[in-house]
């Protein structure tokens, strides 16, 4: 019986693979860790855009040359990462949020509901139905008019003491959806900001929520698929002694990684599929 040698896999070093690499100005501490499924750097068309951690700003670099197209200074610490909606690059500091022209980075408008001491805002802002929506560390959800800055209304998600409402919140039909760290999921009317629902969690929440088959994904201890019409919990999955650190989307299921350094896949129909060995 004739044996096959089993191929060793390519490795290629870093340079192998570059196409370009351009040193960004002042930049010292590149990125944060992710908040939420958004891309930094996101790419737009031939345009790529940054947010840069420290020393703060935002970027624009050309996409076939890595040629610094502009760069924009903003306030001591950069956001993880950087949101095009409504013609505009919106990016943010820890108590600031930017409305940039994505062509040359000028500033439209700026919201800062705290002043510029402390950090206030570690939510990332979403836009939908004509309006954008950002939470802020005193647990309050913002509404606000993404052309002009203007705030359309503003409605506090808890009065408890770790009321921080860091998740960057996700519009379903009529609904802006949001997870705190007050152990919670509310959903809000996008045009007056009455509370629809609330659905108690099991842990703080600021990573996401997600939207998978229609469904809502909340991360906290625990994940729980729920629907987003009144938060019903349709799934919950958790593991002892662990909790879920961060979780995408697929075509097939919810990726989550534990902080215990394990991986899985979710399903809505209570199906987990799991490594090998997953202690490893």
């Amino acid at each position: 019986m004739k044996r096959h040698r089993l191929l060793e896999p390519a490795t290629y070093d870093f340079e192998e693979l570059s196409i370009w690499r351009t040193k960004l100005p002042n930049a010292k501490h590149a990125v944060l860790p992710p908040q939420n499924n958004r891309p930094n750097p996101l790419v737009n068309g031939s345009v790529i855009y940054a947010s840069v951690f420290s020393e703060g700003a935002v970027c624009a670099l050309d996409r076939k040359s890595g040629t610094l197209l502009w760069r924009k200074e903003i306030p001591r610490l950069g956001g993880a990462a950087v949101y095009l909606a409504e013609g505009k690059l919106f990016a943010k500091t820890p108590h600031t949020l930017y409305a940039l022209e994505p062509k040359a980075g000028n500033t439209v408008w700026s919201f800062c509901p705290y002043g510029e001491s402390g950090e206030t805002i570690y939510s990332e802002p979403t836009v939908d139905h004509g309006r954008l929506f950002i939470g802020d560390r005193s647990g309050f959800l913002h509404c606000l008019d993404p052309r002009t800055g203007q705030t359309l209304w503003r409605v506090r998600t808890n009065t408890a003491k770790n009321c921080d409402l860091n998740s960057t919140p996700l519009v379903v039909g009529r609904l802006v959806i949001v997870t705190t760290n007050a152990n919670m999921a509310a959903a809000y009317d996008v045009k007056t900001g009455n509370r629809v629902w609330r659905r108690a969690l099991d842990g703080p929440s600021t990573f996401g929520p997600l939207l998978f088959r229609g469904m809502l994904v909340a991360i906290a201890n625990s994940i729980y698929f729920l629907l987003p019409k009144d938060g019903k919990v349709v799934r919950r999955f958790s593991w002892r002694n662990d909790r879920v650190n961060e979780a995408d989307c697929t075509q097939r299921g919810v990726v989550c990684m534990l902080q215990g350094r394990r991986i899985y896949a979710l399903t809505g129909d209570g199906y987990v599929y799991a490594p090998r060995h997953p202690e490893a």
